[in-house]
Formats: structure tokens, sequence, C-alpha cells
């Protein structure tokens, strides 16, 4: 009888201290307001030659907001990592605000979002889909994801969402809505 108390006593000592369960990184916490330094960088990158069609949020660009809140903006085909646009507007209190809500509600500074890189210098641009790469910056750690804007889910809607604000912020507009012809009748 004393061996089973013996041996019992062993596979509770065992089952209690087996491996402990790996801990999972919490989510940034994220503050309501925008912190002092929140800053935006945004590169969209598109494999079509013609963009003038396209809706101002899939159009190649680079939008830059910087903690001051100076939006810089160059749209077209030339916009790369290496443009620097120039000084477009200086935004309100209130547009960076709603900027920032927009990142924080959209999923990108989620430490679980599989859209996240480490380093989008070393990424190279699509050549077969749009795409957008938004780096955050004035948190605990610079932020970068890399979307295709295609609205194949929650986290493209919300890049696309994002950049269709930063070009309307940056007096950019969509081509006119071409009216139908209307259909012939017998």
């Amino acid at each position: 009888m004393r061996w089973l108390a013996v041996a019992a006593l062993g596979a509770m000592v065992t089952i209690g201290c087996g491996p402990t369960p790996p801990v999972t990184p919490r989510a940034q916490s994220l503050p309501e307001q925008r912190p002092a330094a929140f800053a935006l960088d945004v590169l969209v990158r598109s494999p079509i030659a013609s963009t003038t069609d396209l809706p101002r949020a899939l159009r190649p660009g680079r939008y830059i907001v910087d903690p001051g809140g100076v939006l810089r903006a160059a749209v077209g085909a030339g916009a790369t990592r290496q443009t620097y646009p120039t000084h477009t507007r200086q935004l309100s209190s209130s547009q960076i605000e709603a900027l920032w809500r927009a990142v924080r509600d959209s999923g990108f500074l989620d430490s679980a979002n599989p859209a996240q890189v480490d380093d989008p210098d070393t990424l190279a641009g699509s050549t077969t889909r749009t795409t957008a790469t938004i780096e955050v910056f004035g948190l605990s750690r610079p932020v970068a994801v890399r979307v295709a804007l295609d609205r194949g889910g929650a986290t493209s809607i919300a890049a696309e969402q994002l950049v269709d604000e930063l070009a309307g912020l940056a007096w950019q507009r969509d081509p006119p809505v071409k009216a139908e012809a209307p259909a012939s009748q017998p």
C-alpha cells in the first residue's frame, strides 16, 4: 500500500512539474488619444501601369504624416520608399486624431497580426497586386504591416480605408463615375 502512495505522489509531482505553457505576447496597450510622437509612413504599390482610372486608395503613392501633423504626399508610379514627398498640408488636431483612431482600431498594431513585417525596407514590390506598406511610429516600438489591397479581409479593408483617408487629405480625387449606356430595347 505504501508503494501505491509513493507512486501516486510521484505522478502528481511529475504532472505538476511539467513544462510551463508558453507565454503569448500581450497586445500593446493602445491609448485612446494619439501618442505625442505618432507618425505614419504609407507606401502604396501597384502593378497597373496607368492608374488614373483607379480609385484613389489603389493608386501608387507615398503618404507621410509627421508628429507635428505635416502631411507629405506623392502620388504616381514614381513614388517609392526613396521618395520624400513635399509638404502637402498641415493637418488639424482632429484630422490627426481620426488617423490615429483608424490605425488603432484597424488591428495593424496587434502583435498577432500576420501582416506585420520586421523590416519594410527589404520588401520587394509586388508585381501582381496592389499592396500597402504601413509603418506606425510613436509607440514603444515601430510597427509595419504589408497588406494586399484586395478587400480580402478586415486588415485589407482597414488598410484601403486608411489610404483613402490619406489620399483625401492630400486632395486626391476618385475618377468620375462613368455613366452606363442605357440598355437597348427590342
